[in-house]
């Protein structure tokens, strides 16, 4: 189930590009526009990816200010299985 879970949130090239943007520098914390630009993805793809991994809580959504920030969330349930499946040591 886990897997199936992971798999599913892994699908999209939005998503797996934003991960692994989070995932290189799990204390960064970037903004939408930033992401977008990092990933080469428009501003839709990355808020509909965003979503879905802030409700995943693979990635921390913080708002300062006019802007939300986004970091890898070091403390979610795959944070392991997460780093290891994009090649990172956990």
């Amino acid at each position: 189930m886990v897997d199936e879970k992971l798999a599913k949130l892994l699908a999209g090239d939005a998503r797996r590009a934003i991960l692994a943007r989070l995932c290189a520098d799990p204390s960064d914390a970037v903004w939408l526009r930033q992401l977008a630009r990092d990933t080469g993805f428009g501003i839709g793809p990355v808020q509909r990816a965003v979503a879905a991994l802030s409700r995943a809580r693979l990635i921390r959504r913080r708002a300062r200010g006019n802007r939300v920030y986004y970091s890898f969330n070091t403390a979610g349930p795959l944070y392991a299985r997460l780093r290891r499946a994009l090649g990172e040591k956990p």
